[in-house]
């Protein structure tokens, strides 16, 4: 398969990012609390014009948590919440925000404490939902809707190592399918942006100590770990906090969608792993 690829860092945002809605604008389901042993954390989530939002939090002077929710075939987020060190206020929320379409409820299980599963509740969220059908002349149609819809991720907050080590993030990955100018061709665009100016850089590719590393699993493919390994520089930073690359030249016919994983990794061990679906080649 003849496939061309092209990769630039941006020093500006891109317009196109994950529009954040208002709290006035969300549907949530409250916010809940999960208590056992010595932990104690609250948890969210919520919904927004095609988003579903999952938020978890500390509570005043409790310790390092690890946390993971997820339901049967995804994991929504996975990451140590730091100490709490209020002692009269929960401390800032820690939040993952994925672009799917269609939303349901369904049940899922929070997991939290010593390996993220110490302690277990189940609670009801906002899920993925399966395409909407609607009736027309008698006969159910499908509502029409774009072929590869924008999948889009966002990870915002503080989580910290195991050591308690604190880092801020504020990422968003995205992936695009768009035509080309070939019939049966696509190109495939993918953007990896930092929202605001934080102080530490992430790495695309090659991470130096204590430098946290980016891994996209559902993107991956030979096309987008070449040109990871080809990009100048190899970090988004506060000079350059996007990142875009494009696949181009592929048959749409070998597009397909994958629902895995974008893990942050500090050393090789990994900070944060959030469910971020994108588009990718089919691979031989």
């Amino acid at each position: 398969m003849n496939v061309r690829i092209t990769l630039a860092l941006c020093a500006t945002l891109s317009p196109t990012l994950l529009t954040v809605c208002a709290p006035s604008e969300e549907q949530d389901l409250g916010i809940g609390k999960a208590s056992q042993k010595s932990y104690s954390i609250e948890y969210q989530s919520a919904k927004c014009d095609g988003k579903r939002i999952y938020r978890v939090r500390n509570t005043p002077s409790r310790v390092l948590t690890p946390v993971t929710w997820k339901m049967t075939g995804e994991i929504f987020l996975e990451w140590n919440l730091p100490a709490c060190k209020n002692k009269e206020k929960a401390c800032e929320w820690v939040e993952v925000i994925i672009l799917t379409g269609e939303i349901d409820k369904g049940d899922t299980e929070l997991g939290y404490g010593l390996n993220a599963d110490e302690c277990r509740d189940k609670p009801q969220a906002y899920v993925r939902g399966k395409p909407v059908n609607e009736e027309r002349c008698g006969e159910k149609e499908e509502k029409q809707k774009p072929k590869f819809p924008p999948l889009e991720t966002t990870i915002r907050g503080t989580v910290a190592d195991i050591e308690g080590k604190e880092y801020a993030i504020d990422l968003t990955a995205k992936s695009e399918v768009k035509k080309s100018r070939e019939p049966g061709l696509v190109e495939l665009h993918y953007t990896l942006t930092l929202n605001k100016s934080l102080d530490s850089s992430i790495a695309l590719f090659q991470a130096e100590p204590k430098t946290p590393l980016i891994v996209w699993h559902s993107a991956d493919s030979k096309q987008y770990r070449d040109s990871l390994m080809n990009v100048r520089p190899t970090a988004l930073t506060k000079k350059n906090p996007a990142a875009s690359l494009t696949v181009k030249d592929v048959d749409e016919r070998r597009v397909e969608r994958r629902d895995k994983m974008l893990v942050l990794t500090v050393d090789k061990k990994k900070l944060a792993s959030v469910s971020a679906p994108a588009y990718a080649p089919k691979e031989d």
